[in-house]
């Protein structure tokens, strides 16, 4: 999992302009190649120790300490799964259809069986695919370099689009950077184009602080801030705010194209905001944690108040148009404070 084409499909992720899916058999194969390719390459290294031996007439002392094969298979599927988790990609488990199904497929000699009756595996990543189309009116692109068995694109074979609702349902791309020019790339380029435009000296400058205090304030009164700055519930005493400002530049967490003319940027921040919270008597009456947080009143009280600052950090998404750079919609992911956290969608 390196070079180009795979760090333009993890840029791809990043960017959420994908979601991967990759069967479990296909995981194994790769671990059982890496098995054999291993095993081959020790055969392979003994017998040219033995033969260098043999030329010098002594033992060489070069060779390396005994390599355990199972080790390292179980290291390398750990470094498979790793690196998949980083791509946040769903590993698709085997199919359930019925082996009567899979075998009657094989004895008719359907694709993707051979006519020698190769291609059990195959069969198996196909049922992955198909149930998938089931599921789902995304589009579905398969990549694969095995054109004998699958077709060479940008449809399935005829014998394959016959499991399909919708023969159109799946594409079939010859390899990741074929699937990466054709979907991937120009994407990719128009978004850092677009981080490019937002950042000024390294930093970004978008939202910026007049946008934050013009229209943050009636969102965060709306939500339970309470909660996340003095530990209260809902219904204890009253908030208002009266102003918030960035205590650091924005951060992007993803950029990714709604239309050729929005864009949606996801991302985080930290804002300080003034407030004052105000309780009655019911209010420390009814509530421990309002008595806490005020402390011991000998004599009933008909209204107190507390103001200050406080910093929170909020998770925000906003819709921008790619051109003006114009906030069209925003939303809050999550509010986090000093006492507790609030995730909103």
């Amino acid at each position: 999992m390196s070079g180009s084409s795979f760090f333009t499909l993890f840029e791809a992720v990043r960017a959420a302009l994908i979601e991967l899916k990759v069967p479990a058999v296909v995981i194994d194969e790769v671990v059982n190649r890496f098995r054999e390719d291993l095993e081959e390459t020790l055969l392979l290294k003994r017998k040219l120790d033995n033969k260098l031996n043999s030329l010098l007439k002594k033992e060489t002392s070069s060779s390396p300490p005994d390599i355990c094969v199972e080790k390292e298979v179980i290291d390398y599927r750990n470094f498979l799964h790793s690196h998949l988790r980083k791509l946040n990609a769903e590993v698709m488990p085997y199919p359930e259809t019925p082996h009567k199904l899979i075998v009657e497929r094989c004895l008719r000699r359907r694709a993707p069986f051979k006519k020698d009756g190769k291609g059990y595996r195959d069969s198996l990543i196909w049922e992955n695919i198909v149930q998938l189309s089931k599921s789902t009116e995304e589009p579905i692109v398969f990549v694969t370099s095995n054109t004998t068995d699958f077709g060479s694109g940008p449809s399935v074979t005829d014998d394959l689009q016959n499991d399909l609702a919708d023969p159109k349902a799946v594409e079939l791309l010859t390899g990741l950077k074929t699937f990466n020019e054709k979907y991937i790339e120009s994407q990719l380029a128009m978004i850092w184009e677009f981080q490019d435009s937002i950042m000024r000296d390294g930093v970004v400058i978008i939202p910026s602080p007049e946008w934050i205090r013009k229209n943050l304030l009636d969102t965060l009164e709306s939500e339970d801030v309470k909660s996340v700055i003095f530990n209260l519930p809902s219904g204890a005493g009253s908030l208002c705010l009266g102003g918030a400002a960035l205590k650091n530049h924005p951060q992007i967490e993803s950029i990714r194209a709604l239309s050729e003319e929005e864009v949606l940027v996801r991302g985080h921040m930290k804002v300080e905001v003034d407030y004052s919270i105000s309780f009655d008597w019911d209010d420390y009456a009814k509530y421990e944690d309002v008595r806490e947080l005020l402390g011991y009143c000998e004599e009933s009280f008909s209204f107190t108040s507390l103001s200050g600052k406080d910093t929170i950090t909020l998770g925000i998404d906003l819709v921008m148009n790619r051109t003006t750079k114009e906030i069209i919609a925003y939303e809050l992911s999550f509010i986090e404070g000093p006492f507790a956290s609030l995730f909103l969608h």
